[in-house]
C-alpha cells in the first residue's frame, strides 16, 4: 500500500510542476485538411497515387512547353462528362499562355463533353498542355495558374 501511494504522490507532483512551467505565451496555429471519400457509383480518379495539388510544365528554349499527363480511371452510372470551369492559362504579370486541357479524346471547355461511355472505364488520358498557336516566342516570367476540371455522372 505505502508503493502506491509514492508513486501517486510523485505523479502529482509532476503534473503540478509542469501545469506551473507553462505559464509563457501562446500561438495557436490551424493547418486546413480536407478530404473527398468518392461514392461507391460515381468517381473519376488517377490510376496511380492521388490528385496532384501542383504540376510543372518544364520549358526548353529549343523545343517549348513539355505537356503534363496522368491516367484516370472512373465508376459511373452510364459515362462521365467533363468540362472546365473558367478559362486555363498560365500568367506572368501581363504575359499569358492559353492552356489545352484534354480528358479521352475531347480537348475541354465550358461545355459538358463525354468522355467515358461505359460504367467502369480505367485508362482515361487526362492532358495539360499549352497552346503554342501563334506564339514564336514566350515572354520570360514566372507563369502559374489553376485548371478546374469538373467531372458529372451521365445519368
Amino acid at each position: 500500500m505505502k508503493k502506491l501511494l509514492v508513486a501517486t504522490a510523485l505523479v502529482t507532483t509532476m503534473f503540478s510542476a509542469g501545469a506551473l512551467a507553462a505559464t509563457g505565451d501562446q500561438i495557436t496555429k490551424s493547418i486546413q485538411v480536407t478530404a473527398t471519400v468518392p461514392s461507391s457509383t460515381f468517381s473519376v480518379e488517377p490510376t496511380a497515387g492521388q490528385w496532384p495539388t501542383q504540376v510543372e510544365l518544364n520549358y526548353d528554349v529549343n523545343v517549348g512547353f513539355d505537356s503534363w499527363n496522368t491516367t484516370l480511371k472512373s465508376v459511373s452510372g452510364d459515362g462521365v462528362n467533363a468540362s472546365l470551369m473558367g478559362t486555363p492559362m498560365l500568367v506572368s504579370g501581363q504575359h499569358s499562355i492559353p492552356l489545352i486541357v484534354t480528358v479521352g479524346t475531347q480537348v475541354l471547355d465550358n461545355t459538358p463533353r463525354k468522355v467515358a461511355d461505359d460504367a467502369a472505364v480505367h485508362g482515361i488520358a487526362l492532358s495539360v498542355t499549352t497552346d503554342n498557336s501563334g506564339y514564336a516566342t514566350f515572354e520570360a516570367g514566372n507563369y502559374s495558374g489553376t485548371v478546374q476540371l469538373v467531372f458529372e455522372d451521365n445519368i
